[in-house]
């Protein structure tokens, strides 16, 4: 157990260490400096009261380490989330940067935000190490390990390795931190991390991501196009890993194996490529395989530690000098009762030991894990592991695409991704734009930019100018040309949207159905699977969790040959198995109709305890549709028909057995599936909920869009409002509403002032009409008592109101043509005038619109010209306006 003051050389077991120059680190202030020595190096300030450490972490422990002094502070705060300790580092004299200042241990194993300063006198204080839990880590303020969690500014750890210089490497481990980073100078054979860093989101909905630094030099552009990184690459993107198989050196009870010849069975987990577990032949080991699939080993996780197992590293043991390996097949099985077990996935691998990865797409959680494996040679009895790994890895829903930045054609050509986010972006005030803290621009990267008038390729950024704009030849490999990539991240989910209306104190839904009980649907005759003659002909995906052979396949459930062998589907072991066929889009299927065996076996082979299932994609959850139990024994070929009580659209159905007659593997000859349709009788808005929808409300009652014909007028209802429900938490909804607004009547609130005026010659009004939309004009010279249209021989009174504005006011063409006298007549002696305008359209397609009102008119009297800077004065604030000043009262005409 360590205590205050002593150094620690090296990190204890359970513990990792960063040292002071960490990038995840953040030092506040003007006034730090290296504080070098013998005993190591640490990050010191002359500015104590003003300067402060600041880094994030994941873990459940933490010591600080640092030089300490007489000279340096007793009253250091550190703040670590909300709770505040004070720790000294005026605790004798050592030049050690790995004196143990501070502890704390027994947090709680999440994300902690950590402040440090110091807090009473003006004493330095400084930082050599940090240690954390081995299995935390550093984090960036900014960063995230999801990309649900993307947002213009954030960024994500990813990992890039290389095995040959000029080659192009593969990334992964999105999200999780798989090793050091890579050296923001770069390398030719990189094998670290680096930030992708989000900028933008484009117009299709695509995450775009810039690579917070060059991640490889020696590199030509023409070696990247030849990767079709150029102009864009798509690539498998592996996650963060969530759980691993750790090492085991000794036997443990949680690995298992059905015969044990020569090896602990532990080998396979122990890290050492040269010992191994091995099976021999029955005629050693004393016992033949219980599966057709071979001798297994097993790795128990434990009840409360189920994990989704979707990759499998396996290297075989060679048992013969002749050449033959121990795994030709493999099965990998989960389970969760160790009795029954799921097939997740099967494997064949070439005859050498070359360590070989498997990734499937496996999502259930399971306690047990099996591989069964046959080897080459020995009837396939023989069999064995080298190394085993399993590995949970998160699982993305989406298309990555890797590609190079635009540079701009010259260097004056500033319409590229260079400029816009390396140079002038801020990220929506993350950073400072052209921050090279941030972007680390020291070498040439290359961009996917042609020059306009030279051969080669766009360069950006240097050594000295971030701003930099070069070419260079397409094969030039210096460490002076770099690769700086950029991901595009398309999400591959569909996004499910459901909607209610909130409608007189209650959420609705409008019914066209005359019930929602399948009494008021009707079911379709015709089965919605096509025959198939694959697992993915002619449309359409078959799976199953096993099968008992390739006469056996599960496609044969749904190829319409009623025939026992190659005709139907038959599990490759007992129960609980599965099988599901996924549509080419969401379907609504209310019967399913299954067709027993053809053969004596039905009567110990039946179905007896199944769930109809469908798949909800946007988190993952299977929904059990309809529980079926103690089902009678089938007959021979008997078809039997479900109706199921479904609600919602699925792509994907499976039945999902989980007890036979006898417990036993099983056939299928065929399965059906029947779309429900609803009637078309209309019954209008029905109340879901009086309180906010919960998420099955809305997965069952939502509509996929609001039926616009079917609302009511906004002038019927005191409030109506929409609400929705989206599958991705980060999909922001747009509602756009299009209405036909009631007829408008826009009155005046003041007069116009004709007191200086002689004669109005015209009035005209500019407006565009289109479709059925209209503008009319009243006009009034009392102030607004009374008002009058002109009806092309005379004026007439008219009351103000929209109707009779609409029905009864001047068009424009009416308005123009009212002639000078026509305006005397109606003025008489009035010094003032004002305009009414009312519109009307009836269709979302109609135009309304007024654009401007333009007179002449004759001014009273003599005029003499004004005196510039006694009567007035003038000036222009800026290129659009002229400021006039009039320094006495009077009537002022002003031509410009």
């Amino acid at each position: 157990m360590a205590t205050i003051g002593k150094v620690i050389a090296t990190p204890e077991v359970g513990w990792k260490r960063y040292d002071y120059a960490h990038k995840m680190i953040q030092y506040e202030g003007i006034g730090w400096s290296l504080n070098t020595g013998s005993g190591g190096t640490s990050y010191q300030t002359n500015k104590p009261l003003t300067d402060t450490i600041k880094f994030t972490f994941v873990g459940n422990q933490l010591r600080i380490m640092s030089k300490t002094s007489t000279n340096y502070s007793n009253q250091i705060e550190i703040k670590i989330d909300d709770n505040i300790d004070i720790f000294s580092e005026n605790i004798g004299s050592s030049a050690y940067s790995t004196n143990l200042v501070y502890e704390k241990t027994g947090l709680a194993n999440k994300k902690h935000i950590v402040e440090i300063k110091s807090v009473s006198d003006n004493s330095s204080f400084n930082l050599g190490n940090i240690d954390i839990n081995d299995t935390g880590r550093l984090f960036h303020p900014d960063e995230i390990t999801d990309i649900k969690d993307l947002k213009i500014g954030k960024r994500i750890r990813c990992n890039y390795q290389v095995t040959t210089a000029r080659t192009i490497g593969v990334f992964g481990g999105l999200g999780g931190e798989t090793s050091n980073f890579i050296p923001a100078i770069s390398t030719d054979i990189p094998n670290g991390d680096f930030y992708f860093v989000c900028v933008d989101k484009d117009y299709l909905g695509r995450w775009k991501l810039i690579a917070d630094r060059n991640i490889q030099h020696n590199v030509s552009w023409d070696d990247l196009n030849t990767a079709g990184i150029a102009n864009g690459v798509d690539i498998v993107m592996s996650g963060k890993v969530i759980y691993e198989t750790p090492i085991e050196t000794k036997a443990v009870p949680y690995i298992t194996a059905e015969v044990i010849y020569n090896g602990g069975i532990w080998h396979p987990f122990d890290g050492n490529m040269v010992t191994y577990w091995y099976t021999s032949i029955p005629g050693y080991n004393g016992k033949y395989p219980e599966s057709s699939d071979g001798y297994w080993i097993q790795y128990d996780f434990g009840e409360n530690n189920k994990q989704a197992i979707n990759f499998l590293r396996l290297k075989p043991f060679k048992y013969s000098s002749s050449g033959l390996y121990t795994v030709a097949t493999f099965v990998f099985k989960g389970s969760n009762d160790g009795v029954y077990f799921d097939t997740i996935f099967r494997g064949t691998h070439i005859n050498n030991d070359t360590q070989m990865d498997y990734i499937f797409n496996n999502k259930t959680p399971y306690r047990y894990y099996r591989i069964y494996s046959r080897g080459y040679g020995n009837n396939g009895d023989v069999t064995g592991f080298t190394n085993i790994k399993m590995i949970s890895y998160q699982i993305f829903n989406d298309m990555f695409t890797i590609r190079l930045l635009t540079g701009g054609t010259s260097a004056n050509d500033k319409d590229n991704e260079w400029d816009k986010y390396i140079i002038n972006s801020n990220l929506n005030g993350m950073i400072s734009a052209g921050d090279n803290n941030v972007w680390n621009v020291n070498l040439n990267s290359w961009t996917s930019s042609t020059p306009s008038t030279n051969p080669g390729k766009v360069v950006r950024g240097s050594s000295t100018d971030i701003s930099s704009w070069s070419y260079s030849p397409n094969n030039t490999s210096t460490n002076a040309k770099a690769f700086r990539p950029v991901l595009e991240i398309e999400s591959l989910i569909t996004i499910q949207k459901k909607s209610l209306i909130y409608l007189d104190g209650a959420y609705k839904k409008y019914v066209t159905a005359a019930s929602e009980t399948a009494s008021s649907e009707i079911i379709s005759s015709e089965n919605a699977i096509p025959v198939m003659t694959s697992n993915t002909e002619p449309n359409g995906i078959v799976e199953a969790s096993s099968i008992w052979g390739a006469n056996y396949a599960a496609f044969k459930a749904f190829d319409k040959q009623n025939v026992h062998v190659n005709g139907s589907w038959h599990s490759g072991g007992v129960v609980p198995q599965w099988i599901s066929y996924t549509f080419t889009e969401p379907k609504l299927i209310r019967k399913v109709s299954i067709t027993a065996r053809l053969d004596s076996l039905v009567g110990t082979q039946s179905l007896k305890t199944f769930i109809i299932q469908g798949f909800r994609e946007f988190d993952d959850i299977w929904v059990n549709l309809k529980i079926f139990e103690n089902e009678s024994v089938w007959a021979i070929g008997e078809k039997r028909s479900y109706i199921i009580p479904n609600k919602g659209k699925f792509k994907t159905y499976r039945i999902y057995v989980q007890e036979t007659s006898a417990h036993s593997a099983f056939a299928i000859t065929e399965i059906e599936m029947f779309e429900g349709t609803p009637s078309a009788e209309v019954l209008g808005w029905n109340t879901v909920s009086t309180t906010t929808p919960t998420l099955e409300q809305f997965l069952e009652h939502g509509m996929d869009s609001i039926p616009t014909t079917k609302l009511p007028l906004l002038g019927e209802v005191n409030n109506i409002g929409i609400v929705t429900w989206v599958s991705d938490e980060n999909h922001v909804p747009i509602v756009k509403v299009t209405a036909i607004p009631h007829n408008q009547l826009v009155l005046p609130t003041k007069d116009i002032n004709i007191r200086s005026i002689e004669n109005i010659d015209y009035i005209k009004l500019t407006v565009n009409e289109l479709g059925q939309g209209r503008i009319r004009v009243i006009t009034s010279f009392d102030g607004g008592l009374r008002w009058y249209t002109h009806n092309g021989m005379n004026w007439v009174e008219v009351i103000p109101i929209v109707e009779e504005a609409i029905l009864h006011g001047m068009s424009a063409a009416t308005l123009a043509a009212v002639t000078s006298t026509q305006w005397t007549e109606l003025r008489g002696n009035s010094n003032t005038m004002r305009f009414a305008y009312a519109l009307s359209i009836e269709d979302t397609t109609d135009v309304a619109e007024i654009d401007t009102l333009t007179t002449q008119m004759e001014m009273k009297g003599t005029w003499k010209k004004a005196v510039h800077d006694k009567d007035y004065s003038y000036e222009y604030p800026n290129n659009d306006e002229l400021l006039v000043t009039i320094y006495a009262d009077g009537d002022y005409k002003i031509n410009y």
